[in-house]
């Protein structure tokens, strides 16, 4: 059984275009500063537990209203249970989504191959250059440089899968900078060789991050994030900027 800290039973914005439910898996490999879900990250043994079993039962009777499953983290696909609990909701005639780091193309390719997600949203944390991604992602230099080629195969595979995707980058104050958003987009750009479809900017949120430094920092002003929407525009056929 695949573990689960989290479960809200109905979501307008985590799943585009479709009501849907979200749970929640414990443990990540990355160790991003900013991350607000430190407790999930570290697998805090006060948080809640969710059994398969009340998720697929809450899903059979809102079949009328809910039409999708949002699996996000932590890491989902840390978990030894994500497969088999993915193929349960498939069986039930719910759509999934799949938030992921990219760190576990593996792992991605035989979930798309069954034909168990739908949807996948992939965070690229930074460009993939040591010194901009070690920081981003809070991890030593012989670590974060691992890691670096696998989030490359991610990319690769979510752009050539007929999965509809979105792949995001949240702003880190004092380290994300928009040279590193469009460096980010050019990447993008190159690997899809055309035209990818949907890239998201998501504003920095206060919270309880993971490095306490970046408590009180301040997220972008509306016309810093207006501006870099126009100058990555060319490169995606849909840029989103996510800003509470």
């Amino acid at each position: 059984m695949m573990p689960i800290r989290g479960f809200l039973k109905t979501s307008f914005l985590d799943f585009p275009g479709r009501v849907a439910a979200v749970v929640w898996t414990p443990v990540c490999n990355l160790r991003c500063p900013i991350c607000y879900n430190k407790e999930l990250v570290l697998n805090d043994p006060g948080l809640p537990r969710f059994d398969e079993d009340e998720v697929l039962d809450f899903l059979a009777g809102q079949r009328d209203f809910v039409d999708g499953l949002v699996v996000t983290g932590g890491e989902p696909t840390l978990q030894p249970g994500l497969a088999a609990f993915l193929a349960r909701v498939k069986k039930s005639g719910v759509l999934v989504k799949l938030d992921t780091n990219g760190t576990n193309p593996e792992r991605l390719a035989a979930l798309f191959k069954d034909g168990l997600v739908d949807f996948v949203a992939m965070d690229i944390k930074a460009p993939l250059r040591l010194e901009k991604y070690a920081p981003a992602v809070g991890l030593p230099l012989e670590e974060a440089g691992a890691l670096m080629e696998r989030i490359g195969s991610s990319v690769d595979l979510i752009l050539n899968s007929r999965l509809e995707y979105e792949l995001r980058t949240t702003i880190m104050p004092g380290l994300t900078e928009e040279t590193d958003l469009l460096e980010i987009a050019r990447f993008l750009r190159e690997r899809a060789g055309t035209l990818p479809v949907r890239y998201a900017v998501q504003n920095f949120f206060p919270a309880e991050t993971m490095d306490a430094s970046f408590r009180g920092a301040r997220p972008w002003e509306k016309e810093r994030l207006e501006r870099v929407r126009l100058e990555l525009s060319p490169f995606f056929k849909e840029v989103i900027i996510r800003s509470r």
